[in-house]
């Protein structure tokens, strides 16, 4: 009677050891598949770092182009100005050599008149 039940308890024995290398094969897909969730954070942790960092670049870079805007306006206004004032020239110095040229006619008139009355 004993080898009726020593079979038995040998079959459960090598059923019990197949299930059991079953689960430890499971267990290592599933220690893989952790693993490779694990990288995936990782890279997930990483992009999001990288992103951040890009919104920092790209609100420095927009206050950087927003002073440079406004220092090239007052460029512009200054440059506006001495065009202004290098267009103004002409006409100014036009206006002393006109007063100037009257004021000698005048003053030869003058002198005409004083040099014929003495």
């Amino acid at each position: 009677m004993e080898n009726k039940y020593g079979c038995i308890k040998e079959k459960e024995i090598a059923v019990l050891q197949s299930e059991v290398k079953t689960l430890f094969k499971e267990n290592k897909i599933l220690r893989n598949e952790i693993d490779d969730l694990s990288k995936v954070y990782d890279l997930i942790y990483g992009l999001t770092t990288n992103v951040s960092l890009l919104t920092e670049q790209m609100s420095r870079t927009r206050e950087d182009l927003s002073e440079f805007k406004k220092d090239t306006s007052k460029d512009l206004e200054s440059i506006k100005k001495d065009i202004k004032e290098i267009n103004q020239q002409p006409a100014d110095d036009f206006k002393h050599y006109k007063k100037m040229i009257i004021g000698q006619i005048i003053t030869g008139i003058i002198m005409f008149l004083l040099g014929k009355f003495l």
